[in-house]
């Protein structure tokens, strides 16, 4: 007879891969230009990202002021049950770069998106500031720099 614990462990091994993270299927494009963030978001057909869980922070967590929200769709939340505001299709957003000392070094873009079957892991993209000239971002001239993943 074999051991229920040892059923149970194996089923659960098995079935591992099929919870784990997939590919993110979002894309995020980031441009700092005269202290202007600009965020270009690519959300493929039937995904959709948490309006409430879209951010743009620098390196320290500092979040950044959007200049016009971007418009939202409203669906039930598969979890709760209840309305949630969610962006279903691609947009590009504009953030005020204000970063704090310690946070301007990096833009960081966090978000939470699902399709039509699983949730996403949150994610954070990270994308350091450089120049053109590949010498550290002078924040004090607020941005005439390129980004890099």
């Amino acid at each position: 007879m074999r051991n229920p614990l040892n059923v149970l462990v194996l089923a659960v091994l098995m079935a591992v891969p099929s919870f784990g993270q997939f590919n993110d299927p979002f894309s995020v494009d980031v441009n700092l230009e005269d202290g202007v963030v600009k965020v270009e978001v690519t959300v493929p057909d039937n995904h959709y990202l948490y309006a409430d869980e879209f951010s743009v922070t620098d390196a320290a967590g500092q979040e950044q002021a959007v200049l016009e929200p971007v418009q939202t769709t409203s669906i039930t939340d598969p979890e709760s049950g209840k309305p949630k505001a969610v962006y279903a299709q691609s947009f590009s957003a504009s953030y005020v770069w204000a970063p704090s000392e310690a946070g301007a070094g990096a833009v960081n873009v966090n978000y939470q998106g699902c399709n039509d079957e699983v949730c996403f892991i949150p994610q954070t993209r990270e994308l350091k500031l450089v120049d053109t000239s590949d010498q550290p971002v002078d924040t004090a001239a607020a941005g005439n720099g390129a980004v890099e993943d």
